[in-house]
């Protein structure tokens, strides 16, 4: 195949491919003349997702929380506070993003749906450039009428007037917002603990 250029379309890339002369079929003959074809990939599906894989937030630096989108023009966010004691019945995840193809599902002990109090819903625009990953910062802490230190469950759903009611593109995260960091030793005398300024160290 001799590549023969590319086309951007508002549908993502169109390829025109060359295929040369002499190449040979299933039943044994040869092409008798280079034959171009268009290869068209379609778009992506559409995505919605956390940027990078941490979940603790620290509090002197809260700008916000960085959503990642592909071929969506608007998400639902959903805040979930969960207090201490429930909490502790919970497994603190990176979360996970499911594309609107997928099936989405959180584990019991991984979600915090069931546990958590709504302190924010809302929509934020994210249309960008056909198939591009589009990158937009949600201000957790002006969206919030009392940002306070804690675990706060994040629910990304895609809101987009053209979406599959059904299969949707979304994500979840659970988002610790801390200013402290702490460490734990053991050994046959005990257990150290030390306790520092994230900010500071």
């Amino acid at each position: 195949l001799n590549h023969g250029g590319r086309r951007r379309s508002s549908s993502d890339a169109d390829y025109r491919a060359t295929i040369r002369a002499g190449l040979p079929s299933a039943g044994g003959k040869n092409i008798a003349r280079p034959l171009e074809v268009t290869i068209a990939f379609g778009d992506k599906p559409a995505y919605v997702g956390f940027s990078g894989d941490g979940v603790v937030l620290p509090r002197l630096e809260a700008d916000g929380l960085g959503v990642e989108s592909v071929n969506v023009d608007k998400i639902e966010i959903t805040v979930r506070r969960v207090s201490d004691r429930a909490l502790a019945r919970k497994q603190i995840a990176k979360g996970d993003s499911f594309t609107e193809e997928d099936y989405y599902y959180v584990y019991d002990d991984e979600g915090g749906d069931d546990v958590g109090v709504v302190v924010f819903k809302g929509e934020i625009d994210t249309k960008g450039e056909r198939n591009e990953t589009r990158t937009t910062v949600f201000p957790l802490g002006a969206a919030l009428k009392e940002l306070k230190p804690g675990a706060y469950f994040v629910h990304l759903r895609e809101a987009s007037s053209s979406a599959d009611e059904y299969r949707v593109a979304q994500a979840w995260r659970w988002v610790m917002f801390t200013d402290i960091a702490m460490t734990t030793y053991s050994s046959s005398e005990g257990v150290d603990v030390f306790v520092r300024s994230l900010s500071t160290g």
